[in-house]
Order: C-alpha cells, then structure tokens, then sequence
C-alpha cells in the first residue's frame, strides 16, 4: 500500500504554511481589499447623496469584515503551528485530523469569501440604486 501524500487533503493544502507564506490566505487579503476600496470607493462617488448616518453604514461592514480577516489570520496561525508538530507518522495515522482540517479550511475561507461577496454584491446595488436616484 503506498503512503498517502503528505499534502493530500484540502485543509492540509491550506495550513501547510503560514498565512504570510499562503497562496489562498492572500487570496482573501486581496478580496477583503476589494469589499473595502469598493466601500470607500462609493462612499467618495455619492458623499453629496450621504448623510453621516449613510456613511457610517457603508463604512461599519468594512470594520466588521476586517476585524474577521484578523481572526482568520490568528487562526491559520494556530492551526499552521499545531500541524507543523505533529509529525508525519501522526497525520498519516489520523484520519479524523482530515475531516478537521478540512472543514476548518472551509469555515475559515470558503465562508469568509461568501461574507465578502455578499457585503460586495450589497454595495453594488447601493450603488446602483443611488445612481438610478440620481438620474431621475
């Protein structure tokens, strides 16, 4: 039987680096960017329509989603540290270590980037909406 390949799982491929180091940890970064230059972005293009009330709104998700970016990165962190000492017989050993990084990774960035597209898609139609008004 030949040994199962160190990096095999979707969550080992997410936690074997750090968060610096990680292709999908940047991959968010540059999604959280994204949401938050199209915040500002908006916020810059309508501030005559705005009034301060609006303009916190349209900056508050930009503070919540950022305050998760970090969470998320602390939490790569950790599981980035638990997972370089284990060593390579314990992985392979472990089949429910799989099922958990797998589903953390999930947790952490599939959801974390449906978040940002959710909070993306609702300033856009903010934006369309304020330009429709106006137009009128």
């Amino acid at each position: 039987m030949e040994p199962q390949n160190k990096l095999s799982g979707f969550g080992r491929r997410y936690f074997s680096r750090p968060p610096l180091r990680s292709y999908h940890f940047w991959v968010s970064t540059i999604f959280v960017l994204l949401v938050a230059s199209e915040a500002a972005f908006y916020t810059v293009r309508f501030r005559s329509l705005l009034n301060s009330e609006a303009g916190a709104s349209m900056i508050l998700p930009v503070v919540v989603i950022l305050l998760i970016w970090f969470k998320v990165l602390r939490s790569h962190q950790r599981v980035y540290a638990v997972y370089r000492n284990l060593n390579a017989a314990q992985l392979l050993q472990e089949g429910a270590l799989e099922t958990v990084l797998d589903n953390l990774a999930y947790l952490s960035y599939a959801g974390f980037c449906l978040a940002l597209f959710a909070v993306g898609s609702v300033y856009i139609a903010l934006a369309w909406s304020l330009a429709a008004a106006t137009h009128q």
